[in-house]
């Protein structure tokens, strides 16, 4: 099963993927695939405060930040995976070219390559949920680069949500069906709630 789970910065949508890969794994194994790389004080506060989010849940934590295609499908057969999360990979492929600009056609490269990752997730893992961040809803107007990457990135949490079995959008804790499928719990705004740093 695929599961698609978008949300704002702050919104509960990590707690709410988190609840729905335990469920779906049901008492097997869950990986927690983490693509955020480790630079800066910032990324270093948020590692910390996901590892403790999923603490005592079981996960076993992969960080990898791209070419996902190349993890050991011995790891990820039978398993339930959490690919936390979209925009990272996204940015990882994307920007880790070195080039000081990337175009329309970087964008393309880069599509193909996360693409080609969640089918390969897809594909070994028994269940795959996948975190995305909504960013479209600021209304500037960035550099190429950057207004590239928003691009990239709306061309694939609509993939992703596409293929979905369901997704979700959490909003302010709550989960809201999308598409497909019944996951949401009924006390997953208390939870989101109570994981999330206030702001």
């Amino acid at each position: 099963m695929l599961v698609a789970v978008t949300g704002g910065s702050g919104s509960g949508k990590s707690a709410y993927a988190e609840q729905t890969a335990v469920r779906l794994a049901d008492g097997g194994r869950l990986l927690y695939l983490a693509t955020m790389m480790r630079d800066g004080a910032g990324a270093q506060e948020r590692i910390r405060r996901h590892r403790a989010l999923r603490r005592g849940k079981g996960f076993l934590t992969i960080e990898k930040t791209d070419r996902l295609c190349e993890i050991d499908p011995g790891i990820l057969q039978g398993a339930t995976v959490l690919l936390e999360d979209l925009s990272n990979l996204a940015a990882n492929v994307f920007f880790g070219t070195g080039e000081e600009t990337v175009g329309r056609a970087d964008r393309e490269k880069a599509c193909a390559a996360c693409l080609q990752d969640l089918r390969y997730l897809r594909n070994q893992a028994d269940n795959l949920v996948v975190v995305m961040n909504e960013v479209f809803a600021d209304g500037i107007r960035y550099g190429e680069g950057t207004m590239q990457y928003l691009r990239l990135l709306g061309a694939l949490n609509s993939a992703a949500a596409r293929q979905a079995d369901a997704a979700y959008e959490v909003v302010y804790g709550i989960p809201v069906p999308l598409r497909g499928g019944t996951l949401a719990a009924a006390s997953v705004c208390e939870q989101a709630y109570d994981d999330t740093e206030s702001v």
